[in-house]
């Protein structure tokens, strides 16, 4: 189970809702999506807002997990900034039983 496999889009939606959903997507649009550091299970980026907020995702028990330093997420809600980075796995690499290290995050240009 890869991070790709866990934070598809549709998943995603569900977790955050749709404004949420439309918001965080607009900051990936925006290019304010900067990784940091990555694996198969895990990944940090910071996501420039009104101030930069740290975000990491990651795969607890083929579960998506969440972390992000905005107030908006103080009480475990999957916030815009989660979007925006969940939104950031390259959707064209390859699916899990292919032989790579996992999802690639897009840097901003």
């Amino acid at each position: 189970m890869s991070l790709g496999e866990v934070f598809r889009p549709s998943v995603v939606r569900n977790l955050a809702g749709p404004r949420a959903f439309g918001r965080g997507a607009g900051y990936l649009e925006d290019s304010r999506v900067e990784p940091e550091a990555g694996g198969e299970l895990r990944v940090r980026a910071a996501v420039r807002g009104s101030v930069p907020y740290e975000v990491e995702l990651w795969v607890d028990d083929a579960a998506p997990a969440w972390s992000c330093t905005c107030p908006a997420a103080e009480d475990g809600s999957f916030c815009k900034h989660c979007v925006a980075v969940a939104l950031s796995f390259d959707q064209d690499a390859p699916e899990a039983g292919d032989d790579v290290p996992g999802p690639q995050l897009r840097a901003a240009p």
